[in-house]
């Protein structure tokens, strides 16, 4: 189980096929290990499986009054049955050493996502003839005129690819300040990362995420108030220097004011902001219709295709927020769910004792609760299931903190009985 467990969180920012295969071989070897008693007394003895579970018992619950048809309901139920999953991954991830094996997974499958957006973005594909660009993604481009900016993604689209390398950012910048052996190749690693989001893909969203990647670092890592508020002006200082510096960073910013305001006042909703803006606008009034419960799993794809929308060709499922993605869809009780899900998980990840695992599961929360802002982060393949395996590793870090602690209690009270 834990190396199939490695082999998806290997093949997640990158792979699908590599990911399915240590889905199902995770799946087979969890069915037929036995042991069920003990598995449910791990997931149910942790508020973060339990409080995952009750987002996706909502979700099943709103198929009994949804406004949707069962199979565009069912479609979204499917994208949070794999919270569940966190109680089950929990059971294995019981040591430090197996849940640091796999975030250094994660981060190298991370690594492999964006080394052909590197070498391409570097010019070391046209140099050595490196017939990589068969698998660039369907959102790649090298179309330097029309936006000025290229977007180099492979596998993923630039919002997956700079989710992803925001985090590994963090990681190296994180590992580099404990294990001094590798700090050069780490900071190294993390400077790749800054430049990959910063010149190679258009991703926006990737900008703020590694801005808070870098302002979390140091917050976290700097106890002094006095040295946090320096390093945040430094941080700061450097973010406005690089606004004004680079065209393919201001133009970026800029163009999501323009697309905003050409949205706003010329009900121009063919871009990115303008379908957000449009998508949000129809979710907040699916809510308003039952605030309470949401219209139910699969109300929004439904509308669209009522409605005729003008993107119902797009194949879009959700309100690219997942705060209104939940808030339409399960009402004020499926937004409560997935905040506090989040805000749960971000408390427990504090009380991680590993340093390196505390901070990373910090960020990564921190991120992914960020970049909900503007995409329905857990409904999406990729991204919901990194929540996934971040909840896991926090639930089986603090539940296996606190059975020690109740240990030695025991131990304690019993020894002291002995005594008397």
């Amino acid at each position: 189980m834990l190396a199939c467990t490695g082999l998806m969180v290997f093949g997640m920012p990158w792979s699908s096929v590599l990911f399915r295969l240590g889905l199902y071989g995770f799946l087979c070897c969890f069915l037929l290990s036995g042991e069920w008693r003990k598995k449910l007394s791990v997931a149910c003895n942790s508020k973060v499986f339990l409080s995952a579970a009750a987002l996706s018992l909502l979700a099943v619950i709103s198929l009994s009054y949804t406004i949707a048809p069962m199979n565009l309901a069912w479609v979204d139920v499917s994208r949070y049955l794999k919270l569940l999953m966190v109680g089950a991954l929990m059971f294995v991830l019981d040591s430090r050493k197996k849940r640091l094996g796999i975030l250094f997974a994660l981060a190298a499958g991370m690594a492999i996502l964006m080394l052909p957006t590197i070498l391409d973005g570097s010019g070391m594909t046209t140099l050595f003839r490196l017939p990589i660009k068969q698998f660039a993604n369907q959102a790649y481009s090298i179309d330097h005129t029309s936006k000025g900016f290229a977007n180099l993604v492979y596998w993923r689209n630039q919002i997956a690819h700079g989710f992803f390398v925001s985090i590994l950012c963090f990681i190296c910048l994180c590992c580099a300040i404990e294990w001094k052996r590798y700090r050069f190749l780490l900071m190294l690693l993390a400077l790749i990362c800054v430049i990959d989001i910063v010149f190679f893909i258009y991703g926006r969203m990737a900008l703020l995420s590694l801005s808070t990647s870098l302002i979390l670092f140091a917050l976290l890592q700097i106890r002094s108030p006095r040295a946090r508020s320096l390093v945040l002006v430094c941080i700061s200082g450097f973010l406005i220097i690089t606004y004004f510096s680079l065209d393919v960073v201001k133009n970026r910013i800029e163009s999501i004011f323009s697309e905003t305001q050409a949205y706003y006042q010329k009900d121009d909703a063919s871009t990115s902001a303008g379908v957000r803006l449009h998508y949000w606008k129809i979710s907040l009034q699916l809510f308003n219709e039952s605030k309470l419960l949401g219209a139910g799993a699969g109300a929004f794809r439904h509308t669209l295709e009522m409605t005729q929308d003008q993107f119902s060709n797009e194949n879009h499922s959700h309100t690219h927020n997942e705060y209104l993605t939940a808030l339409s869809q399960y009402g004020l009780l499926g937004l409560v769910a997935l905040v506090s899900m989040l805000m749960l998980a971000y408390k427990h990840a504090r009380k991680v004792n590993n340093k390196v695992e505390r901070h990373c599961y910090q960020a990564i929360i921190v991120i992914f609760s960020l970049s909900s802002l503007t995409d329905s982060m857990l409904y999406n393949q990729d991204e919901g299931w990194t929540l996934v395996f971040v909840l896991a590793l926090i639930g089986a870090a603090t539940s296996k903190q606190l059975a020690t602690k109740n240990f030695h209690q025991e131990t304690s009270e019993t020894y002291q009985q002995l005594t008397i």
